[in-house]
């Protein structure tokens, strides 16, 4: 069975911290195909720039995969803003699952293939979402992340 897992990270000017957010994504290792779209907003600081090096790095094959594969896909043009950024990559997404990661954060090793599992094992659920934490510049942590109990009213928000 092929199981292909959409990520999209919003940006907008976050060359300072979007480098790590495209590593901690296609550094993802499991049973999945990986399909990673950047929808940035039109960034006038080197966002663009280093979303072209990793996207060469993995066109020439340079960068280790740990999945199945990962299409690479990144547009850069002004638009309404973040949650317009995330509903145009999630309109243009092909994948079973859905995963939207901000510029200025990460994903831990082995996410992506926990919430797969996740998945698996319960059918009924239709969205998961996990721990976070705080962390310095040197990525260590400071705290915990205070991750609320799921509540559709909020989310809607």
């Amino acid at each position: 069975m092929r199981r292909t897992v959409s990520v999209i990270t919003p940006s907008f000017n976050q060359g300072k911290y979007i480098g790590e957010t495209i590593e901690s994504v296609i550094s993802q290792e499991g049973d999945f195909f990986l399909e990673y779209m950047i929808m940035d907003g039109g960034s006038t600081d080197n966002t663009v720039e280093i979303i072209r090096k990793y996207e060469k790095l993995l066109a020439e094959k340079k960068y280790p995969i740990r999945c199945k594969g990962i299409e690479f896909h990144w547009v850069s043009e002004k638009d309404k803003g973040q949650a317009h950024a995330v509903n145009k990559g999630f309109k243009a997404a092909k994948g079973e699952v859905l995963g939207w990661l901000n510029s200025d954060d990460t994903y831990i090793a082995g996410a992506v293939e926990k919430a797969l599992r996740y998945f698996e094992g319960h059918s009924d659920i239709m969205m998961a979402y996990g721990e976070g934490y705080h962390i310095d510049e040197q990525g260590r942590v400071i705290e915990r992340y205070p991750t609320e109990p799921f509540n559709r009213e909020r989310l809607l928000e």
